[in-house]
């Protein structure tokens, strides 16, 4: 560090000595006035000026009263620009004035080469310039200003930065507690104090170099903390450690970790860079624009696509971390968190629940033996005992169950020949059993009982007064009697019977416009479009809300990505029948031939 130029009086009085040290530049102090005729200050030092001098060409009373050349007059001195300390004062001078002032200095207007050309931005005296005497000044507390306005009755600067603390056009307001230094209010910091909690600046978003004092802390999901600067970093700064487009972000230990990007960008699986990512609900993505975790409230289908349920894929649960797996393949449905959770059965096997009655294993359908006498009820391709080997028994959810447990007496009022003839209001009677319409198999068959009887029935099937479960017709929704009132997915009621739709369409009223489409395809304009048509062996696909091209959710191997051209099926079917005759040409000869030998 520099030490400080200290100027020192001579008391002696002594030609050639400092008379009076009134000049400061800096920390610096520098001679204001010499001792004897012929001297005076040039650059802060008396020197003789009696014989030619370029910077102080007039003199008296130890002072110089004119400056010339590249020089320029300040507390009774000439000093030059081309080095300390003028430099310090002042940039660029000529004809004995400074023309352009250093930082935290002005030049008066009209400055002249016989009076003080730079002054100080916190000089409240100031300087007097033209015959009228105006003075110009600064301001207390003023760091860096700009000169006055022309005025033959002198001015005021305007003040730019006020000291560390203060703030205004007159630097007389204090800054907040926690800021070093602040403008335009007392809260808009431009830099923060080294003690106390809130060392950091944290810079708004105005853009104007202002910002808040906040702790560590205190940067927020915007921001990452930098201790060495002590201030707070937008988390897309890649210059001090953040990320390209991020826009929220962390700091856990020394590296920064994006949440979120701007625009359609998504963090990385690592969250350490901002991607490409242009997949509905995805919350990251690889490099290659592949989804690798999905939002919260969604899931990962195997094809990297994002959707609410993994049971819209069919036979797929949601594992811990919100991917779609694979149920074993003796469940129909499973809900997790093991793939043999299984919530349903595929045809010839029934549910067996475990505790809780909300997912179980899937055993083998009814057979006859000692315990049923009769498997007379089929739901959904699965046999179910409709009456027990045993008078005591009766089918309880397709089970055989003895009359005398507690359980069952709260399902069947009255068991008589493995039958039950009265089911309670808590279940519903059925092919000779009572079914609850809360657990499988009764819940495919029927939503709701009461007073001992299917009060709502499930699309697809109709169930009699007495139990007796029946199969709507064909395609057909709801029915009564064998009579079709709606029909399924796919067609519309013409005369009674449930005619098909145009293929691929899952409603048409009347058989003519479609609303939507089955599973398999996706609504294209006014019609439906196979999956596999658009996405290569796709079996399973969705049209995002904010897109018109379909995206797979489940591939199949069996399926070819579009249908054959009618040339191409011609020309296979000549290459067939050429095939063919050929074989048959060859066998006809083969067995005449054997007929002669």
């Amino acid at each position: 560090v520099r030490a400080a130029v200290t100027c020192e009086v001579d008391s002696a009085s002594t030609p050639g000595k400092c008379k009076t040290c009134g000049a400061t530049i800096g920390t610096d102090t520098y001679c204001s006035v010499c001792t004897g005729t012929n001297y005076a200050p040039v650059n802060g030092a008396c020197m003789d000026v009696s014989a030619s001098n370029q910077f102080c060409t007039g003199h008296a009373s130890g002072v110089c009263n004119q400056c010339g050349d590249a020089s320029f007059m300040f507390t009774g001195g000439c000093y030059g620009v081309g080095g300390a300390p003028g430099s310090n004062l002042c940039t660029d001078a000529s004809e004995g004035k400074c023309t352009q002032a250093a930082e935290g200095y002005f030049v008066p207007p009209g400055a002249t080469a016989d009076k003080q050309s730079v002054v100080k931005c916190d000089d409240t005296t100031g300087v007097t310039v033209g015959s009228n005497n105006g003075a110009y000044k600064g301001i207390v507390n003023c760091v860096t200003c700009t000169a006055p306005q022309t005025n033959i009755a002198g001015g005021t600067a305007t003040c730019t930065a006020c000291v560390d603390g203060k703030y205004g056009d007159t630097c007389a307001t204090d800054c907040d507690a926690n800021c070093k230094a602040c403008k335009g209010t007392a809260t808009q910091c431009t830099s923060c104090k080294d003690s106390g909690n809130n060392q950091y600046f944290k810079e708004g978003t105005n853009g104007d170099g202002t910002g808040t004092c906040v702790a560590e802390g205190g940067c927020g999901n915007t921001h990452f903390p930098v201790a060495a600067d002590k201030k707070c970093y937008p988390c897309s700064n890649t210059d001090k450690g953040g990320i390209a487009n991020c826009q929220t972000c962390s700091k856990p230990d020394t590296t920064v970790t994006c949440s979120a990007c701007t625009g359609t960008n998504k963090p990385n699986t690592a969250r350490t860079a901002c991607v490409t990512c242009t997949i509905a609900n995805c919350a990251s993505c690889n490099e290659e624009n592949v989804c690798e975790v999905c939002d919260s409230i969604n899931k990962l289908t195997p094809t990297s696509q994002c959707v609410d349920k993994c049971d819209k894929l069919g036979g797929y649960y949601a594992d811990s971390s919100n991917a779609c797996k694979p149920c074993i393949s003796e469940c129909a449905t499973c809900s997790g968190p093991a793939a043999s959770d299984c919530t349903s059965c595929p045809p010839g096997r029934r549910l067996q629940y475990g505790s809780g009655n909300t997912k179980g294993s899937c055993v083998q359908q009814c057979v006859k033996d000692d315990s049923c006498l009769e498997c007379g009820l089929t739901i959904g391709g699965t046999n179910y005992c409709s009456r027990c080997a045993r008078s005591t028994e009766y089918p309880k959810n397709g089970v055989c169950t003895p009359a005398s447990s507690r359980a069952a007496a709260s399902s069947c009022r009255n068991v008589a020949n493995g039958v039950c003839a009265v089911c309670s209001d808590s279940s519903f009677k059925l092919g000779g059993g009572c079914y609850s319409s809360k657990l499988l198999p009764g819940k495919a068959v029927c939503s709701s009982e009461e007073d001992g009887r299917c009060k709502d029935v499930v699309d697809g099937y109709d169930i009699t007064y007495n139990g007796t479960l029946r199969t709507c017709p064909a395609n057909c929704k709801t029915c009564i009697g064998g009579g079709c009132n709606s029909c399924s997915s796919g067609f519309y009621l013409d005369k009674g019977k449930c005619s098909a739709c145009p293929k691929g369409c899952g409603t048409c009223p009347h058989g003519e416009t479609c609303f939507d489409c089955v599973p398999g395809y996706y609504f294209s304009r006014t019609t439906c479009t196979a999956c596999h048509e658009a996405i290569p062996k796709c079996s399973l696909c969705m049209v995002p809300a904010d897109s018109l091209q379909p995206v797979c959710l489940e591939y199949s191997s069996v399926l070819e990505s579009s249908a054959l051209s009618a040339g191409a099926i011609s020309g296979i079917s000549i290459s067939v029948i050429l095939i063919v005759g050929g074989l048959v040409a060859v066998l006809v000869w083969l067995l005449v031939f054997r007929r002669k030998s």
